[in-house]
């Protein structure tokens, strides 16, 4: 079987240094806006999101992001892996 084994949750305003990244992290996550906006780009296209608009990055995924300030934000970080290790779900 397969069991998600939490990386991190988060539920907050997001600090300033954190407002503008670049990131491919080794865990799926999952975003809802609480409060404020945030652009999300990827080599496939981009989004913006505003409160109540929620996100799914699967494992691996290469994403650019620029907060506006003040924004709040609950994020779920997971592992979810096949027994032999492969992600779950690995996308482009």
């Amino acid at each position: 079987g397969v069991t998600p084994v939490v990386i991190l949750s988060y539920d907050s305003e997001v600090p300033p240094w954190a407002e503008r990244l670049r990131r491919k992290n080794p865990f799926h996550s999952w975003w809802w806006i609480r409060e404020g906006e945030v652009e999300v780009k990827w080599s496939g296209g981009a989004v913006s999101l505003r409160a109540g608009d929620w996100i799914f990055f699967p494992h691996g995924f290469w994403r650019s992001h620029r907060f506006r300030p003040a924004t709040r934000l609950v994020s779920a970080s997971f592992e979810l892996a096949w027994p032999d290790g492969r992600p779950v779900l690995a996308l482009e």
